[in-house]
């Protein structure tokens, strides 16, 4: 018995790890991959002095960022007055003490709500699947910039038949963002194993796009990280890991 985890590249929490030592077994895929694109229209709209500041909504983003500090540092020098908004604390570990972060919003819609009200003219580097769009309001202009694009992992059937055959189907499913459902959940809906009992969310995001793929029983983590997970899945799967336990 294990737990499916469809996630993408990572830069931060090893979410398998965390779950193995809570006694969870689980197999983490990556449903998508990114890749980073050409920085040169980036770093001119960093040299650009009448932005306020920036939305970091990927850990990926932020470490293209630092790359880009550390290797300019007169740019560095520009940012550190300016105001840096993260979805999640990843961001901000990445970057560190180097500018001025505030993080903490679980979602994005949490931030488009702070956001409200505010008079500024931010940069929001994304990927080619994101929209600046959802942070626009009367007095907030944003600057968007394509710095990566997020593509579906060309390995993730085969990974996945290989799990599989080695350790059948999972007890349940994990999606970390709506890119990875939207890229998988027709190769995993093939073997007609996935119910509305088997599927969790770790953000609000990613459960409102399981709810337009037609689930409606979703469990979601309080919060998107591992411990958040690990508690979720503790309660959720108790009777299964008994049963798990008793017959190894």
């Amino acid at each position: 018995m294990y737990v499916l985890l469809v996630g993408g590249v990572s830069t931060g929490e090893d979410y398998s790890s965390y779950l193995t030592q809570r006694g969870i077994p689980s197999c983490k895929i990556d449903g998508i991959t990114m890749k980073a694109l050409d920085t040169a229209d980036f770093i001119s709209l960093l040299r650009d002095h009448n932005l306020d500041g920036m939305i970091l909504t990927s850990s990926f983003a932020a470490a293209i960022l630092k790359d880009v500090f550390d290797k300019n540092p007169d740019i560095l020098e520009n940012w550190k007055t300016k105001i840096f908004y993260a979805v999640g604390a990843r961001s901000a570990d990445i970057l560190g003490n180097l500018v001025n972060i505030k993080s903490g919003f679980l979602n994005a819609e949490q931030l488009a709500s702070h956001l409200v009200g505010k008079k500024l003219n931010l940069l929001y580097p994304h990927s080619n699947l994101c929209s600046p769009e959802r942070f626009k309001s009367p007095n907030i202009t944003i600057q968007g910039c394509v710095l990566y694009q997020t593509c579906e992992n060309p390995l993730f059937e085969e990974k996945f038949k290989g799990v599989v055959n080695e350790r059948g189907f999972p007890v349940a499913y994990v999606f970390f963002s709506p890119s990875n459902l939207k890229f998988v959940f027709e190769i995993i809906q093939k073997y007609k194993v996935i119910t509305n009992e088997k599927v969790a969310a770790l953000g609000k995001t990613t459960e409102n796009s399981l709810i337009s793929f037609g689930f409606t029983n979703i469990r979601r983590c309080t919060e998107p990280n591992a411990r958040s997970l690990g508690d979720l899945l503790q309660d959720w799967l108790k009777y299964n890991l008994i049963c798990y336990i008793r017959l190894e």
